[in-house]
């Protein structure tokens, strides 16, 4: 059931950009299941980036910075079609 059920069983369904951030240090949602997911997925629609320094919650001002620049260059790519 939990096979079935988990997003890595589906993730060669997923047809629509993902962005996802981690933390490497968070210890709620291990930064391994994001790697997986990103690696069972296209590369040109997946993109992972990871924080070294950074937990669950993801709130230094620098990391924040960091994420909003890159929603914007993901935005423009996927969305708008810039192609940046």
């Amino acid at each position: 059931l939990y096979r079935e059920r988990s997003p890595l069983s589906h993730a060669h369904l997923i047809k629509v950009p993902l962005l996802m951030f981690h933390g490497e240090k968070d210890s709620v949602a291990i930064v391994e299941h994001s790697k997986q997911m990103h690696s069972r997925m296209d590369s040109k629609l997946c993109q992972l980036i990871t924080f070294p320094n950074e937990n669950h919650m993801l709130a230094s001002p620098d990391t924040l910075k960091s994420m909003i620049q890159e929603m914007e260059h993901f935005f423009n790519r996927h969305v708008m079609g810039f192609g940046c």
